[in-house]
C-alpha cells in the first residue's frame, strides 16, 4: 500500500516536494522501486513513540535518495521541529533504535523463558540501573567510563568487556521469539502488580508525565 501511495505521489507532485515516510519496518529502497519520476526526493524520517514527546528522528535514505534531500529533511527536523536527528550511513531493517531495543528485549524474553527472572524483576533492572544511565549516556559512553582512565580501549582489552567474552556465548541467539517465552511473558504481565486496576489511558498518561519530567530534568528545567 505504501509503495502504491508513493508511486501516486511521485507522479502528481512537483520535483521539489520531499516525500518522507515515518515507517519503522520498510526500507526506502524498496519503496523507490515503485517511483518512476523523482525517487531521489524520497526518504525515511522515523520518529519514536510517543512522537509528541520523544525528540529522536532517524533519517534513513534509500539507494536513490539524494544528499540534498537528506540535508533538507535534516535541517527541517532540527531547526523547525527542534528534533534530535541521526542519519544512517546505509539502510538496515529496524534502523538503529529498534535493533538496539529488540536485541535487549530478545534477551529479556529469553531470561523469562529460561525461568531465570520474572518480567517485573527484569523491568526493575532496567528502571533502577540500566535505564537511569541510558537516559543521558548511550552504551558507548557508559562503557567508556566503565573502562576508567583507559576508556573504551581498556574496557575491551582488559576490563569488564574483556571478561564478558567468557559468557557472551550464553546470550539468546534465536531469530524469532520462542512460543514458550511469549506465553510466559504474556501470562506474567497479567500478574504484574503495577498494572493492576489501571486502564490503558491511565498508563499512557502516567508514561507521558514521567517522560515530560525526565526530559525537563535532562534539559536543566528542574
Amino acid at each position: 500500500a505504501k509503495k502504491a501511495l508513493f508511486k501516486q505521489l511521485d507522479e502528481k507532485l512537483d520535483k521539489d516536494v520531499i516525500l518522507a515516510s515515518s515507517t519503522s519496518g520498510l526500507l526506502m529502497t524498496e519503496i523507490q522501486k515503485a517511483m518512476t519520476r523523482f525517487p531521489e526526493r524520497s526518504v525515511i524520517a522515523h520518529p519514536w513513540n510517543p512522537p509528541h514527546l520523544l525528540p529522536l528522528v532517524e533519517i534513513v535514505p534509500g539507494e536513490k535518495t539524494s544528499q540534498d534531500t537528506v540535508n533538507m529533511i535534516k535541517d527541517f527536523m532540527e531547526k523547525k521541529l527542534e528534533r534530535v536527528v541521526v542519519t544512517l550511513k546505509r539502510e538496515i531493517p529496524g534502523f538503529i533504535g529498534n535493533r538496539l531495543a529488540f536485541a535487549l528485549f530478545r534477551e529479556a524474553v529469553y531470561l523469562v523463558d529460561e525461568g531465570i527472572a520474572t518480567v517485573e524483576d527484569i523491568d526493575k533492572v532496567m528502571t533502577a540501573a540500566i535505564g537511569l544511565r541510558w537516559a543521558f549516556m548511550g552504551p558507548f559512553l557508559t562503557y567508556h567510563l566503565g573502562g576508567g582512565e583507559g576508556g573504551l580501549e581498556y574496557f575491551f582489552s582488559r576490563g569488564f568487556g574483556y571478561g564478558a567474552n567468557e559468557w557472551m556465548y550464553t546470550l539468546a541467539k534465536y531469530d524469532k521469539f520462542p512460543y514458550t517465552g511469549v506465553v510466559k511473558s504474556v501470562q506474567e504481565m497479567k500478574e504484574y502488580e503495577f498494572l493492576k486496576n489501571k486502564t490503558f489511558q491511565e498508563l499512557s498518561r502516567w508514561r507521558d508525565e514521567k517522560l515530560i519530567s525526565l526530559i525537563k530534568l535532562l534539559r536543566g528545567g528542574i
